[in-house]
């Protein structure tokens, strides 16, 4: 599973969401942290949902699919595309009025609508798992081994990969953490 954890305002809800089923066939679904019923944020049983991420306020999910990154709310429904194409990683700022993504190597911000896609510039690798710093200022992403991240054969396998860190203005692309290890999943 992953996005687990709840923003501020999914918290005071106490509700978790989470992908889960084959590597090749995830979804999202929300359930009560105390325990409950627990439902998928979509209707469509071929959903292809993977890397849930709450907004700052908690009302809306964010999440990839194959065909790009959707924005539902929190609690299921119709969702909403927000970018097209294959994405490695999305992400809500903390003032829930940006959205990183990354698609392969390029790494753009766009409004929450969809609207006024700008380019950050361009990674040496791909990227995944992003996070942005509680300013909203600087964004640190994993790069190298997307597949260990990626439903499909190679979800979770175990090969190096490094963390890279870059600001929301753009600039240069500065690793922090090379390819020598396992490095996953970075949290400010």
């Amino acid at each position: 599973a992953d996005g687990g954890l709840p923003a501020e305002g999914a918290s005071r809800r106490r509700l978790l969401a989470s992908s889960a089923g084959r590597a090749t066939r995830m979804r999202v679904f929300i359930r009560p942290i105390g325990g409950g019923r627990t439902i998928a944020l979509s209707d469509g049983k071929d959903a292809f949902e993977f890397q849930p991420r709450w907004s700052p306020d908690g009302n809306q999910i964010l999440y990839i699919s194959p065909t790009g990154v959707y924005v539902a709310s929190a609690l299921g429904g119709a969702s909403r595309q927000l970018v097209s194409g294959e994405v490695s990683a999305a992400s809500w700022a903390p003032d829930g009025k940006r959205v990183l993504v990354a698609r392969q190597e390029q790494v753009s911000i766009v409004a929450p609508d969809g609207t006024g896609e700008r380019q950050l510039g361009r990674a040496p690798d791909e990227l995944y798992s992003c996070d942005w710093t509680l300013r909203g200022d600087r964004i640190v992403c994993t790069y190298g081994n997307r597949p260990n991240m990626t439903p499909g054969g190679t979800f979770g396998n175990i090969a190096p990969s490094g963390l890279i860190l870059f600001t929301a203005a753009g600039g240069p692309f500065t690793p922090v953490a090379g390819l020598r290890g396992l490095n996953q999943s970075p949290v400010w």
